[in-house]
């Protein structure tokens, strides 16, 4: 737990004459209190985003209102529609300016927030940010009817929102002391997971286009000459698998030997062994988003790669593409005749790290977003 929320206590008491706060979100109890104590003394501007979670404090507003501050919202209601009021910082007598990413929340609390000191030569310019921004700004109440309602409208909306956040919406209904302060983390926890998904999406749609590919080392970095990028392809679910029965060619081991050289020579983060003619390969890859994943390829010339996810466990749903048998679907098999000189290391490898993406991204979002060929029976093996 940092100390953040003394020190801006202490900040506040040490004001003269002015008290200027420019938050997103101002829910802290403590804080609100004792600016209302401060404002019986000092003049008050608070300049909050439009976000309705500040609703919740509405009787504290009110206060310092009553008491000559000025309490106004600016911009949109909705992190991610731009526009929006992010900055989190103080002015002190317009002579001291004090800011980082705390924002005013007994939640924050517990976080790993910065909040400094601001130079000289920077109080004079988030001056200039605020009363610019106060003028463009709305009375907070301006178009509050009945902000109770509001104060209620969403707690039912959380109560009642999505699977994942069950355990958040069970503490409402059976009742927790400070619904404020979960309602804004859990507002939080929702913008964070919007700007993953779009991280997310940015990735695989860069990976599927050329733009990005996998270098050496299992990290996503821009295209170059050396760096692995996704062939054209679509996935592919069902049950089509080609199972190893033993046989092998009198090639296999050199086939199995040349797909070994290039995976090698190509990436470091995948180490092979060939075991009775068969190429087995173990790799693990971390998206820096998510979790780390542990795989295992399997090859035998005469047959096409299979893939496994040996951790974490994959949920399980036919939207993913991954065969009955356990293997990842990485493409359709009437477009792509895998051969024995088609090149694991740039096919293979580099749409199984595309797959991991739109994994993450599917749990998220519940959908499969690529190009993919639905299950069709003709193509099963039983």
């Amino acid at each position: 737990m940092n100390n953040y929320q003394n020190e801006i206590q202490r900040i506040f008491n040490s004001a003269n004459s002015s008290i200027k706060v420019a938050v997103s979100w101002f829910t802290d109890e403590l804080l609100l209190e004792n600016l209302i104590e401060r404002a019986k003394q000092v003049s008050v501007e608070v300049l909050l985003s439009s976000d309705e979670v500040n609703v919740l404090r509405h009787r504290h507003f009110r206060k310092l209102i009553g008491l000559g501050a000025r309490v106004q919202k600016l911009g949109t209601n909705n992190a991610l529609q731009g526009e929006f009021m992010h900055s989190k910082f103080i002015i002190i007598d317009e002579e001291e300016a004090y800011g980082g990413s705390y924002n005013f929340t007994s939640n924050a609390r517990s976080n790993f927030e910065n909040f400094k000191l601001y130079s000289q030569d920077e109080v004079q310019s988030l001056n200039n940010n605020f009363n610019d921004w106060i003028c463009r700004s709305i009375d907070f109440f301006a178009d509050l009817i009945s902000p109770e309602k509001i104060v209620q409208e969403i707690k039912r909306k959380f109560a009642y929102d999505e699977k994942r956040h069950q355990q958040l919406a069970e503490e409402i209904q059976n009742g927790f002391k400070n619904d404020e302060d979960s309602i804004v983390h859990y507002k939080l926890e929702m913008v964070k997971s919007e700007v993953r998904k779009e991280e997310l999406r940015t990735i695989t749609k860069s990976l599927s286009t050329g733009a990005i590919g996998i270098n050496e080392n299992g990290k996503v970095v821009s295209n170059s000459k050396n760096s692995g990028y996704v062939k054209p392809h679509k996935f592919y679910g069902g049950s089509f698998l080609s199972v190893f029965n033993g046989k092998k060619g009198p090639n296999s081991y050199a086939i199995s030997f040349l797909q070994k050289k290039n995976i090698e020579n190509k990436y470091n983060f995948i180490k092979c062994r060939i075991i009775n003619d068969s190429l087995i390969c173990k790799g693990i890859f971390n998206t820096r988003l998510s979790e780390t994943y542990t795989f295992r390829v399997e090859y035998r010339a005469g047959e096409f790669p299979q893939v496994y996810i040996l951790s974490p466990n994959l949920e399980t749903s036919p939207e993913i593409h991954v065969y009955k048998e356990g293997s990842l679907c990485l493409f359709y098999p009437p477009d792509i005749k895998w051969k024995d000189t088609t090149n694991i290391a740039e096919y293979t490898i580099p749409w199984l790290i595309e797959w991991i993406y739109l994994y993450e991204l599917w749990k998220l979002t519940g959908k499969w977003e690529a190009s993919e060929e639905k299950h069709h029976r003709k193509y099963e093996k039983v």
